[in-house]
């Protein structure tokens, strides 16, 4: 599915399941923003799976927050974040969060935080890193004994 003929209002990434509202056309949702292409599958498995219940909380709060009031998608997707890993660290806590808009905004970052080494170079492990280089560092010091 190219950005164009993904679904209205949804990231232009393949089969992402969050709204796009980063970039310009296409628009891309802040997990895909900015991040190379070659890392738009891994990003929207984590999403689809590993994530998918923080992912559907998310949606259900911005879309409470246009109708102003909660919706059952909410109630479910609450149910369901406590099976999440992480549940006690993303439930709501009034007393850090205060108010909707920051637990959204700490929801949000552990999705950033949940799919940020995708699309990095990851560092070889058991490779011995290499003595710098002794003698000549380009050919013409290295033709120099040559007669000319």
């Amino acid at each position: 599915m190219s950005a164009e003929s993904s679904e209205w209002g949804m990231c232009a990434a393949n089969g992402c399941p969050l709204f796009g509202s980063l970039g310009g056309h296409p628009w891309y949702c802040f997990c895909h923003h900015g991040r190379p292409n070659s890392a738009n599958d891994a990003i929207t498995h984590c999403l689809r799976n590993a994530e998918a219940v923080v992912v559907d909380l998310t949606k259900a709060i911005r879309a409470d927050s246009i109708t102003g009031h909660k919706s059952e998608a909410t109630a479910i997707a609450l149910r369901e974040l406590k099976q999440h890993p992480k549940a006690r660290e993303l439930a709501f806590d009034r007393k850090t969060d205060g108010n909707a808009r920051a637990w959204l905004q700490r929801l949000e970052r552990h999705l950033l935080d949940a799919t940020n080494d995708f699309g990095q170079q990851q560092g070889l492990s058991g490779i011995v890193p290499t003595a710098p280089v002794i003698g000549p560092t380009h050919a013409l010091d290295h033709y120099s004994e040559v007669q000319q």
